[in-house]
């Protein structure tokens, strides 16, 4: 039997790369099915691909910055986002 859930919120890791962008887009074209959507990611990729993250804030996505080996960063992001 096939599960019916569907996720409130939706963190995305990798938002940016060669399929993060996709997966992004395809959750904002579906943006009434969740409550929020975010994309975690380092504050490099915000310098270097500004546009992007520009784009998704004009279209609701909220933007965490951090590094993937900060592990209380991490605590905080999950706690703080899906509980």
């Amino acid at each position: 039997m096939a599960s019916s859930y569907v996720p409130k919120n939706i963190l995305v890791f990798g938002a940016t790369g060669n399929i993060g962008r996709y997966i992004v887009n395809a959750l904002l074209e579906n943006k009434s099915s969740f409550g929020k959507i975010a994309a975690f990611t380092y504050e490099d990729s915000v310098k270097k691909k500004p546009e992007l993250f520009e784009k998704a804030k004009t279209k609701g996505v909220e933007i965490i910055i951090g590094d993937l080996t900060d592990e209380a960063k991490l605590a905080e992001v999950y706690k703080g986002w899906f509980l």
